[in-house]
């Protein structure tokens, strides 16, 4: 797999930035691939967290995943103080998909609307990704994929 070469010289803060630019003139998630040992990893690094290599590399991730894990977003309480551009479209939640090319990497991802309310709010499984801008920032929105 080969893709955009990641700027590790210039800094984790220059990394983050050039993620994020990445995915919103993509319009998808990315992992950090390692060309060196084929190892992918979120949250990029600096370097492989599996071989040390500084030569690494953008992968597009599938629009699609497994959702293994969901935070229900309950207002604005002092332990839980939402971002702003999330504010006015409580209720909504948080999440964190594994896809099927890195079963061992998770990516973070928003889910909102009916996704997050009923008896179904913390349910797990199969999600399809797009990437939505709120309030400027380009942010992963999950859907919960209908069943077959």
């Amino acid at each position: 797999m080969t893709g955009r070469p990641c700027p590790v010289d210039a800094g984790s803060s220059a990394l983050a930035a050039d993620f994020w630019e990445t995915v919103a003139e993509a319009r998808a998630l990315h992992v950090q691939g390692c060309p060196k040992c084929s190892q992918a990893q979120f949250p990029p690094r600096l370097r492989c967290a599996n071989c040390g290599s500084a030569v690494l590399e953008w992968w597009t991730a599938p629009s699609f995943g497994e959702l293994v894990a969901v935070v229900v977003g309950a207002g604005e309480e002092a332990r839980h103080r939402p971002a702003r551009r999330f504010r006015a479209l409580t209720p909504y939640a948080t999440g964190l998909i594994r896809t099927e090319p890195w079963p061992l990497v998770r990516l973070p991802v928003v889910l909102l609307g009916p996704d997050v309310q009923g008896p179904d709010a913390h349910a797990l499984g199969k999600v399809s990704v797009e990437i939505e801008d709120l309030g400027g920032v380009p942010t992963p929105i999950a859907s919960r994929s209908p069943s077959p």
